[in-house]
């Protein structure tokens, strides 16, 4: 499956930017579909002694080229995550080079899903989005037999809406052994427990399960809260005198020692995480954090009666802070910088394909910024080369974290519905100019 991804992913990256020795779209290719009778909006041209090959659109302008080797060389993922990708980037040329296998499982997962949404058409697009949903899918920790058999199904719809747009070169036996990952999960086992990526690193992870934060919005609970803590110690001191009261119950009410301990990087939930002003001087970064929180809904100042749900925070993490309540209780707390989801759309909004976006230019006012260092999780903000106020959120997961269970990891963006045809006319471009070959095609003399 590895090396099956690797030269996948080296043909889309290759068709996209046109890298020689990369690219599956030629002179030779084009010919191919001149022999087959098909596409004959992309059929070459002669044009005196050189041949023109009409834009598809899978050819990209060289400002399109650009942006997306910008895109590469601005993205940055958390420690341990992978190698540093950037070092592949050659923007001046145009250009990836020298990609190793994991950087290829990284770019097809995560980075080309971004990007691409950018650079190219939304119908192949959306073709792209579910070749990348596939390779993803195959590589679920948790997967029987009867999730990899509808992954069969899905990918061999997924390559025939891919060839109805790539030229024929593109389908050589990597492409057609997709087919039957799929098939061999569902015999063997998920990828994860076979391939050879776990084995190739050293670093182990321990898994803690993810709790809920309350967090309210009305002043009067407020208010409350300001003044728990010396009610809730002085009922404890009351109670202390007449029956027995948990040690910890007590500590927790007698409130931590009035010096704390602060970290600039700390392990938590098989994450490794950075302060921001760690993070600026990186090549990582690692101060990504996102917490799903409980939240408690008014409809106005007045009203009795709140609805209690669950939201999304996307933050960066300003502080690690270590509470002392003696014996050896301690709490971590993390300190976080979190964009304003109060607004629809002002800090945190969905685009077309279903991703999420944030903007850090909005954040949610202090000192209500603190979370359990338990709740933390880590996804990865990509800046949008087309809006660098915006940065695209990538979910993740830690690579040697396994914590075991029932369902399918859920996909970073919304299913992707794929037309059932591409007719002739839809295959070319008409907004980018075509290619101009140094070679004479022979004309057929019948």
């Amino acid at each position: 499956m590895m090396h099956v991804e690797k030269n996948v992913t080296e043909s889309v990256i290759g068709t996209l930017l046109g890298i020689d020795g990369k690219n599956k779209d030629s002179l030779k290719a084009r010919l191919d579909m001149v022999l087959m009778g098909g596409k004959k909006s992309l059929h070459p041209e002669k044009r005196g002694n050189r041949t023109w090959l009409p834009p598809a659109k899978y050819n990209l302008s060289n400002d399109e080229k650009t942006l997306m080797c910008r895109f590469f060389a601005l993205a940055r993922v958390f420690d341990g995550f992978s190698s540093d990708i950037r070092r592949c980037v050659r923007i001046d040329q145009r250009k990836l080079v020298n990609l190793k296998s994991h950087d290829c499982h990284v770019i097809m997962q995560y980075l080309l899903l971004v990007v691409i949404r950018r650079a190219l058409k939304s119908d192949i697009t959306k073709v792209l989005l579910e070749l990348s949903a596939f390779f993803r899918q195959l590589c679920t920790k948790v997967g029987i037999a009867d999730h990899f058999r509808d992954l069969s199904d899905w990918i061999a719809k997924t390559l025939c809406q891919l060839e109805m747009i790539m030229p024929p070169s593109f389908f050589d036996i990597m492409v057609h052994l997709v087919i039957h990952l799929a098939d061999e999960a569902a015999i063997a086992g998920p990828v994860k427990f076979r391939w050879m990526y776990s084995i190739e690193r050293d670093h182990v992870a321990n898994t803690q399960q993810t709790k809920s934060r309350h967090t309210t919005l009305m002043e009067a609970e407020r208010q409350a809260n300001n003044t728990f803590s010396t009610y809730f110690q002085e009922l404890i001191e009351r109670r202390v005198h007449h029956k027995f009261v948990d040690p910890d119950i007590r500590a927790l009410a007698t409130g931590p020692s009035t010096t704390a301990r602060r970290f600039k990087k700390y392990i938590m939930n098989g994450f490794r995480f950075f302060v921001k002003s760690i993070d600026a001087r990186s090549k990582t970064q690692n101060s990504d954090v996102f917490v799903k929180a409980g939240v408690r809904s008014y409809a106005t100042a007045g009203d009795h009666r709140p609805r209690d749900g669950v939201k999304d925070y996307y933050g960066v993490l300003t502080d690690i802070i270590e509470l002392d309540y003696h014996h050896g209780r301690k709490l971590l707390l993390f300190d976080c910088d979190w964009a304003d989801n109060r607004v629809r759309n002002r800090a945190v909004k969905m685009d077309e394909y279903g991703f999420i976006l944030v903007n850090f230019d909005y954040l949610l006012p202090k000192p209500d910024t603190l979370i359990l260092a338990s709740q933390a999780m880590q996804f990865i903000y990509v800046q949008d080369p087309t809006e660098p106020n915006w940065h695209t959120v990538i979910r993740t997961r830690p690579r040697d974290l396994f914590d075991m269970g029932t369902d399918i990891e859920p996909e970073p963006y919304d299913a992707q519905n794929l037309v059932t045809g591409v007719n002739d006319d839809g295959i070319a471009r008409t907004d980018v100019d075509g290619v101009i070959v140094n070679e004479i095609i022979e004309t057929n003399s019948n």
